[in-house]
């Protein structure tokens, strides 16, 4: 992956090493469950390697502040993969039906179908290929994934859902990190005393008519009355959707 740097399609690039990593990473606990019993060292071994690489072009000479966030970007993700896989080594991890590794962000490519599907849990989707651009990643962290665990579980069963959390813990950035994981566009409306019941439906009706998420930021600052309205107009919409999905 990394001698593909200079291409410039940077998401694709990401999408990529983390499809790379998923199979990888299921190959060595395939091999664990065969009896090698080093299989995840020697694949953390190759994880800090392929870091150190990217690190390595990360703290040289870029041609372009383009090129500079696509390797920081990848650093990144080179951090998660290799501290998952050591958390795998730390807590015996021995399958990859282990929900420790169910419970993980992951993306698998179908050459046959040409299709990258996105699975966590018993959440699984096609990634729907919106454009998101090159643009710093949310550094995912345990709770960044029990988010992630939790939202997906949400939409697996036709659900919205909420990230709760103090002023500036990153609550709705972790929606939209997670929306553009599985390729999905979304819109951050930014609620006010000053909203409408007729303007918040008409928001949800935008979002319908599209099919992007949208991500509502202060929600409890609009009138309860307009919440109301907007709450059986959700309801309705999520209704219709479990109902035409089956």
């Amino acid at each position: 992956i990394l001698n593909r740097v200079a291409v410039p399609a940077a998401q694709c690039l990401h999408l990529a090493a983390m499809a790379t990593w998923t199979a990888d990473a299921e190959t060595a606990l395939d091999e664990l469950e065969n009896g090698a019993a080093d299989a995840l060292t020697k694949y953390r071994e190759v994880c800090e390697e392929r870091l150190e690489r990217s690190a390595a072009l990360a703290a040289g000479t870029l041609e372009t502040d383009y090129d500079r966030v696509k390797v920081e970007n990848l650093v990144c993700l080179d951090c998660k993969f290799r501290d998952v896989v050591a958390a795998m080594i730390d807590t015996k991890m021995a399958s990859a039906l282990d929900f420790k590794w169910q419970a993980l962000l992951k993306y698998y490519y179908s050459p046959d179908r040409k299709e990258l599907s996105v699975n966590v849990g018993d959440f699984a989707t096609t990634h729907a290929l919106e454009y998101a651009g090159n643009r710093s990643r949310l550094v995912l962290t345990p709770p960044t994934d029990r988010a992630f665990l939790a939202l997906t579980a949400a939409l697996r069963q036709r659900l919205g859902g909420v990230v709760c959390g103090a002023p500036g813990t990153g609550k709705v950035e972790t929606i939209r990190e997670l929306s553009r994981a599985v390729g999905s566009p979304h819109f951050l409306i930014s609620c006010s005393d000053s909203y409408t019941a007729p303007s918040l439906v008409g928001c949800l009706a935008g979002l319908a008519q599209m099919g992007g998420w949208g991500v509502f930021a202060g929600l409890n600052r609009a009138p309860v009355g307009a919440l109301s309205v907007m709450a059986t107009q959700m309801k309705v919409l999520l209704d219709a959707v479990g109902h035409f999905s089956e």
